[in-house]
């Protein structure tokens, strides 16, 4: 061997990978190939692009021309070869990129538009007359509630249309442009239409009107804030300690103006907002009232309590080593936001008045915490300072008046040895040690105390019988309307304040061997509507009051009343199964989900069906078949 020779060991850093190599026989196969290859190759990539877009958005006559142009170039790359000599490969491949026009042409038209509903299935169809389109889909149908889109509508077959309705009756207070219509008729049924010219599209909306009789205005409540209108046909749907709703029949638009001056009489001037058929206003105190023409005759009047804005400024303390968490801040456990140790915070809340409980956790662990309670009766500043430890969290209030929840946080007082009247009586024990006693040893204890006005009050709750008993106390209130749940012992308060004890019992269950219906105190039991012979309904359609909200149950988006009402079910060893389900949006920012649901144990089963239209807030309607 030479001694000039020499061994080098190989570079392995200079191995091609197999990326490499992939990308290398890509460029030499790309190389190799001559123009009508090329255009054939990108053809043949953009065929199965579209095809699949068109695929997967259920364009069908799109998908169709995109597998004529994939197959057109197919032919194009194989007669290649065979006709070098020959132009029309090339021209082949020019045609497949045509191809392209009437598949944009054609991707807006799909399946859904060739539906075709059954008019003669339609309950209302007495009051309405049949659309010259019979393609589109029913959304809702029920005597209360009528829903259709109609599609491959002209423009002159929709203004005819509005013709046709208004020869069945709805002339009374109409209002119509150029792509909508609204109006009334006799029986009190309102018909909405909406046009959309790009979609060639017309949504028929029709709803029963509000059922009015003689009634008497009340004499109590928020109705005594309020004038007592002229006519004495209506229908009261709220009146409690929050709100008062009342609809009004017999009305006109000047007697709708002459109310609304009797409101500003009675001190309802701060006005928020006025239209010709809208009033919006505040009195002094804050109450919050609407009057509103609602058409064919009816003036909706709604009452509200006032709402105060609350501003929290929270400061956390820094610790050097330990204890540097983060702390969720609550208000009535409804989490309003997160402070990083260390930094200050604000937070602004729109409150009803009432007592709160604020509410500070460790976001390591739910254990640590600490909670003061504020009452709002006005608009409100409020100003804290927590101090993070291992096991607590300390709360000093800065700015506001504030009751602190633990004993740590309580400053000692001097013991006061003035001899206390006659009618007063001092409570027995912190509200933290008497919960969880049974209701009548808790009684007892007030009683002996000198407290002459002590009621109890049952209600019904599930609870895991291994922490709980039946009749363990819950909640304690004191005041006329329960204004006070937490309390020191020696708070010294009138004998004959109202004390009461709130406590457990169970919920009777209900026969399970039949169809068992929403219980009446759940959010769909507020909205019930009506029973027919097979079907009964509930429904919410205004938008304003008990506001229903989307919420995702299994594999449908249903309303969190509905939600409720199926896990309900579930709890009493009924099969809840989604059997079909859709969702179209018609135009950007309104959705409409459409589902079929089925209930069933070994005893009894039903079906049910809920449609939900969802834009500015959330409408819907759930249809039980009973029979």
């Amino acid at each position: 061997m030479s001694n000039n020779s020499v061994n080098k060991k190989p570079d392995f850093n200079n191995k091609p990978n197999s990326n490499d190599d992939i990308i290398l026989k890509f460029k030499n196969y790309w190389n190799g190939l001559n123009t009508v290859g090329k255009l054939g190759a990108i053809s043949v990539t953009f065929a199965l692009f579209f095809g699949f877009i068109a695929l997967v958005s259920g364009r069908l006559f799109s998908f169709v021309i995109a597998f004529i142009w994939l197959a057109t170039a197919t032919v194009a790359l194989a007669l290649k070869d065979s006709l070098k000599n020959s132009s029309a490969p090339f021209w082949i491949i020019i045609l497949s990129f045509l191809l392209a026009l009437p598949y944009l042409s054609l991707f807006k038209i799909s399946l859904d538009d060739y539906d075709s509903y059954e008019w003669d299935k339609v309950i209302l169809t007495d009051i309405l007359p049949k659309p010259e389109s019979s393609y589109g889909k029913i959304s809702t149908n029920s005597h209360v509630k009528f829903e259709l889109r109609v599609t491959k509508t002209t423009k002159k077959e929709y203004a005819d249309y509005i013709k046709a309705c208004q020869k069945k009756g709805f002339t009374i207070d109409t209002e119509t442009n150029d792509s909508s219509f609204c109006g009334f008729n006799k029986q009190g049924y309102k018909l909405s239409l909406n046009y959309y010219e790009q979609e060639k599209e017309m949504n028929i909306l029709l709803t029963a009107g509000k059922k009015l009789k003689e009634f008497v205005w009340p004499e109590s409540g928020y109705a005594q804030m309020l004038p007592v209108p002229e006519t004495n046909l209506g229908n009261i749907e709220e009146d409690d300690e929050k709100s008062f709703i009342v609809y009004l029949g017999n009305n006109t638009i000047d007697t709708f103006n002459d109310y609304v001056k009797a409101c500003q009489d009675k001190g309802f001037d701060v006005v928020v907002n006025s239209t010709d058929k809208l009033f919006n206003a505040k009195n002094a105190d804050g109450y919050r009232l609407s009057v509103e023409y609602q058409g064919n005759s009816v003036v909706c009047v709604s009452l509200l309590e006032p709402e105060f804005v609350v501003n929290i400024e929270v400061e956390c303390d820094e610790n050097w080593i330990f204890s540097k968490y983060d702390v969720d801040v609550y208000v009535n456990d409804s989490i309003k936001g997160t402070i990083s140790h260390g930094d200050a915070e604000k937070f602004k809340l729109i409150l009803t008045k009432g007592t709160y409980l604020l509410k500070f956790i460790s976001t390591e662990d739910n254990e640590v915490d600490g909670e003061v309670e504020f009452s709002v009766q006005k608009d409100e500043n409020l100003k804290y300072k927590i101090s993070c430890s291992s096991s607590r969290i300390k709360i000093e209030t800065i700015e506001g008046t504030s009751k602190p929840n633990d004993e740590e946080n309580q400053q000692v007082t001097d013991v006061d040895t003035t001899e206390k009247p006659a009618n007063i009586a001092e409570i027995p024990d912190d509200w933290t040690n008497l919960l969880e006693k049974h209701y009548e040893e808790v009684k007892k204890q007030f009683e002996d105390a000198g407290f002459i006005n002590v009621i109890c009050e049952a209600y019904e709750v599930d609870y895991n019988e291994n922490n709980v008993f039946e009749g363990s106390v819950v909640n304690i209130a004191i005041g006329e309307n329960g204004e006070v749940c937490t309390f020191e012992k020696g708070e010294e308060w009138d004998k004959d304040v109202k004390i009461r004890i709130d406590y457990r019992v169970k919920p009777a269950k209900p026969d399970t061997t039949q169809i068992v219906l929403p219980q009446e105190d759940s959010k769909l039991g507020k909205d019930f509507d009506s029973k027919g012979l097979n079907t009964v309904y509930y429904i919410n359609i205004d938008g304003e009051y008990n506001t229903p909200s989307l919420k995702t149950w299994g594999s449908a988006t249903v309303t969190d009343g509905v939600a409720e009402y199926l896990d309900y079910l579930k709890s009493l060893g009924f099969t809840v199964t989604i059997t079909d389900k859709e969702y179209r949006e018609p135009y950007s920012g309104f959705h409409i989900y459409n589902t079929d649901i089925k209930v069933e144990n070994a005893d009894v089963s039903w079906t049910m069906s809920l449609y939900i239209q969802s834009e500015l807030y959330v409408e819907y309607e759930l249809d039980v078949y009973i029979e």
